[in-house]
């Protein structure tokens, strides 16, 4: 009463002290309840250490609450050693009395091998458990491993449901994973409106991917009314956040001046965020701007750093630049064996002016045997285009 106001002030101190007499006359709730004071640091001062104490002689009475809870600790090494296979054990018993949250953290742990094997058929088993008493996390887990087909059949009909009910608690999570299935039409008919709808949801609650999935539907005019202005606020939000495909829209729609007035020096700064992250089309615009001079000082050396990172991920037309710059000689040692190359992976991709360009290079025989048949098959692929 005390420790909630009921029937007079609130008064967490004294309920801290009293609730010290009853744990040390071996009281399990008045353990748990205390354990819970100390790891918060409510009516004294921060505790992990007597928090799990206390957890501990509670659970040894079969507190599930307390048995999660100090499994929760030992996961995260909180007031002690961590060890995940207590952790692990800890989680069973709660989750055998039918504790909703220890059936799903210990779901997690089956699922991704943490503590003991993985075993994503008994992390879907827990899921349902939990899920099945409405818990939106599990409910949302759930519904990814549907999704996903893990653990068991694949069902995007049913993975959408569960999202739903996840959704409907409030889950921003699965707010946002019910709008990409609304958005593309997964277990379900297609609602862009709908996607917007729910990305609009998970965005106040400040889910970055939801907030760049949503300037996306702003910017293109998907699901509502277009408004790149908007776009490009919550492109900004999600960027802060750090989330690098919404740092490389922001940088383009800066490039571009669309929502916003033209600035390519910060577009340049989002793209290097972004290209930091390994986000492999910042990179070449990145490469781009360095090798133009744009938004700021021409530097060929790292245009060509920049190409290199991007050609590595599979981009043709960043295979296709460094292969310019190795046959020019431009921002490092010139290497027209190396130019060939970078332009036979462009022109398998169906890279265009690689598939010209690599013609030529057959048909003349530079650095590399004449072969004029490749040249003719190549050239070919070219017209196909």
């Amino acid at each position: 009463m005390h420790a909630d106001g009921l029937g007079g002030p609130k008064d967490e101190a004294e309920a801290r002290r009293l609730l010290g007499l009853a744990a040390a006359q071996g009281d399990a709730q008045a353990q748990y309840t205390l354990a819970v004071l100390h790891a918060d640091g409510r009516g004294g001062p921060k505790d992990e250490a007597e928090a799990r104490r206390l957890y501990g002689l509670a659970a040894e009475q079969g507190v599930a609450q307390a048995q999660n809870n100090l499994a929760v600790m030992h996961r995260d090494g909180c007031g002690g050693p961590k060890d995940e296979a207590e952790a692990r054990r800890l989680y069973g018993l709660a989750a055998v009395q039918g504790d909703a949250q220890a059936q799903c953290n210990l779901g997690f742990m089956h699922r991704v091998g943490r503590g003991g094997p993985k075993d994503e058929a008994e992390a879907r088993r827990l899921y349902g458990l939990a899920a099945a008493q409405g818990d939106a996390q599990a409910q949302c887990n759930l519904a990814l491993m549907h999704a996903q087909g893990h653990g068991g059949p694949k069902d995007e009909a049913v993975a959408r449901r569960l999202f739903g009910l996840a959704a409907a608690q409030g889950d921003a999570q699965a707010q946002c994973n019910l709008a990409v299935m609304h958005a593309q039409g997964h277990g379900g008919p297609k609602d862009e409106a709908e996607a917007r709808r729910l990305y609009g949801l998970a965005a106040e609650q400040g889910v970055a991917q939801a907030q760049n999935n949503l300037a996306v539907m702003h910017r293109d005019g998907r699901g509502g009314p277009k408004d790149e202005a908007e776009a490009r606020r919550l492109y900004g939000l999600a960027a802060e956040q750090g989330d690098a495909e919404a740092q490389y829209n922001l940088a383009l729609m800066h490039a571009d001046g669309r929502g916003g007035p033209k600035d390519e020096a910060e577009a340049r700064r989002l793209y290097a965020l972004a290209a930091a992250q390994g986000y492999a089309r910042a990179q070449y615009n990145l490469g781009l701007m360095h090798s133009q001079g744009r938004g700021g000082p021409k530097d060929e050396a790292e245009a060509r750093r920049l190409y290199g990172l991007a050609a590595v991920q599979g981009v043709a037309q960043a295979q296709y630049n460094l292969a310019l710059m190795h046959a020019d000689g431009r921002g490092g040692p010139k290497d027209e064996a190396e130019a060939r190359r970078l332009l036979g992976l462009a022109a398998a991709q169906g890279h265009a002016k690689s598939q010209c360009v690599l013609a030529v290079l057959h048909a003349d025989g530079r650095d590399g045997p004449k072969d004029e048949a490749e040249a003719r098959t190549v050239d070919a692929s070219e017209r196909r285009q």
